[in-house]
């Protein structure tokens, strides 16, 4: 849903990555880590207001990208880092929460397993159809999931009770799971042609 709205983001995110354009978009990507390694630190210390903005520089991870685009170094490799990377990000903030103690286990691992189910049908379906379409589809994709991560530790921060943390990643699960529906039947009927 988010993807849809990359395009008209597209001029900010360049200007943002123009001082960047020297570095290697590579070197970008495992910088970018940082910050998601960090998230889970503070989170395993329940310093909530620190992972929250370790969650906001996440954002950070779009540079590489830009970089790669701006500077004429867009790779396979590069494109394979930046993807292996996001899945260890994301796991890493799940895991935060469970270690934070705001998330349990089995609905931790639900959302986890979701989330790279999510991104395995993409890439297998891209895969399979050797560049005919992209299947950026789903109610929720990356950056909508890193938002409703963000909501839960908003919800914490304003001491919420944790009936309402539970109840974000309960409706992250169900998104999750309605977007691997979505996500199999397109690439089914795409793949099917």
């Amino acid at each position: 849903m988010l993807s849809e709205l990359k395009p008209k983001l597209q001029p900010l995110i360049y200007a943002v990555a123009k001082p960047f354009l020297k570095v290697n978009p590579n070197v970008l990507s495992i910088i970018g880590m940082i910050f998601p390694v960090l998230f889970l630190y503070f989170m395993i210390r329940q310093e909530f207001g620190w992972a929250f903005a370790m969650a906001i520089g996440t954002s950070f991870d779009t540079l590489d990208g830009a970089v790669a685009k701006l500077s004429n170094r867009v790779t396979k490799l590069g494109a394979l880092l930046d993807s292996t990377l996001d899945r260890l990000s994301d796991a890493l903030m799940v895991i935060g929460f469970y270690y934070g103690g705001l998330l349990g286990l089995e609905l931790a691992l639900i959302v986890l397993v979701e989330s790279y189910l999510i991104s395995y049908i993409r890439s297998r379906a891209e895969l399979a159809a050797k560049g005919d379409f992209v299947l950026n589809v789903g109610i929720i994709e990356r950056p909508e999931r890193i938002i409703i991560l963000m909501l839960a530790l908003i919800l914490k921060l304003l001491n919420l009770p944790q009936i309402s943390i539970t109840g974000v990643f309960i409706i992250l699960a169900l998104l999750s799971f309605i977007t691997i529906l979505q996500r199999m039947v397109i690439a089914g009927k795409r793949l099917s042609k």
